[in-house]
């Protein structure tokens, strides 16, 4: 009788531990199983983000232009509240898909914010944005503009200083086509220009600046990021058409305009894109449907062609996110009808290309 309980024990204690084993293995294979497919998710959101009209071929170089960035104001009380990454985390994803991220930052970051009247329209960040633009995955910030001076010529070289601290590029000058004019980044060069102070940089320095760049840089992609144009205006004014023009003339490959807070028509010139306005990015103006929806341009870059992804972006509560694909449709053939006839059916699809 002992002997057959001590046997039924042992079979017992055997029988748990060859079931803990099977368990165990399973948990196991279970992990493995998750691991590799977080991991498969990871690598296939970056072929998707990165390599738009890639072949395995060939290695283009992607770069996305975001529009204005404004840091100050509500988007500092939201900031306050949820964080100083709270403008960028709903579409950081999209950010750091792409080998150079460019926006345009409307107004200078500084160590010591002071709070400006309302009606002043004049802007400054906490020193603390400049990671949070890190975070999100720029690389170059344009200065160029009507606010990246609200803080004076100290407030601009602390924008320089907090900016290289974090690692974030910077290109354009606010005043005046110096040689931060232009920044030159692996095989692509970008030049700022701020068109909304004309007096301290005609449209002929722009073209000689453009002219002598491209001189020493005759195989390099050049892009010309325009502050301009009027605010509000659906489509581009009769001087930004000029102004286009002649930069692509004086060797630019690329225009990219900034300054109307919301998005402008797209013009082919000589088979180069002219973008003249991409809207807002990050900002505060609440006011109508057109202020809070911007574009991001994903741009690639092969040896015999460029090829364009066209981004339709929304806003609320100042956080930028990817459009829903039914207000897509209705932005971009709104987009469609006020552009370029020979780019319709490929604004209307979000992606067309060019043979250099």
């Amino acid at each position: 009788m002992f002997e057959n309980n001590r046997f039924t024990l042992k079979f017992i204690l055997l029988t748990l531990s060859l079931i803990s084993i099977s368990l165990l293995i399973k948990k196991e294979e279970h992990l493995i199983s998750q691991s590799r497919k977080n991991s498969d998710k990871a690598v296939q959101k970056t072929v998707n983000d990165r390599s738009f009209t890639k072949t395995i071929e060939e290695d283009g170089q992607a770069i996305l232009f975001v529009g204005d960035i404004m840091l100050d104001r509500n988007v500092e009380v939201f900031i306050n509240q949820k964080g100083v990454n709270y403008p960028f985390s709903e579409i950081k994803d999209e950010i750091t898909g792409y080998d150079i991220a460019i926006g345009n930052l409307e107004g200078p970051i500084v160590y010591k914010p002071i709070e400006f009247a309302r009606e002043s329209l004049m802007f400054n960040f906490i020193p603390e944005a400049a990671d949070a633009l890190y975070w999100a995955g720029f690389d170059i910030l344009t200065l160029s503009n009507n606010h990246t001076q609200n803080r004076g010529a100290q407030g601009l070289t602390e924008t320089k200083e907090l900016l290289i601290k974090a690692g974030v590029d910077y290109v354009g000058d606010p005043i005046t086509c110096t040689d931060e004019t232009v920044l030159k980044k692996d095989r692509v060069v970008f030049a700022a220009f701020n068109k909304t102070f004309p007096q301290n940089c005609s449209d002929d320095k722009v073209s000689e600046m453009i002219k002598k760049v491209r001189s020493v840089n005759p195989n390099d992609f050049f892009v010309a990021i325009l502050h301009w144009g009027n605010e509000y205006q659906p489509l581009n004014s009769s001087t930004q058409k000029t102004l286009a023009h002649i930069v692509i003339d004086s060797g630019a490959d690329l225009v990219i305009g900034h300054h109307p807070h919301v998005v402008q028509n797209i013009e082919i010139y000589k088979n180069k894109a002219i973008f003249y306005s991409l809207g807002n990015f990050i900002f505060d103006q609440y006011f109508s449907k057109e202020t809070q929806e911007g574009l991001a341009v994903g741009v690639e870059i092969f040896k015999n062609r460029v090829a364009y992804r066209l981004i339709a972006i929304q806003s609320h509560n100042s956080q930028p996110f990817l459009m829903p694909d039914d207000e897509k449709i209705r932005f971009l053939d709104i987009l469609s009808e006020k552009s370029d006839a020979v780019i319709k059916e490929g604004i209307v699809s979000g992606a067309f290309t060019l043979e250099k």
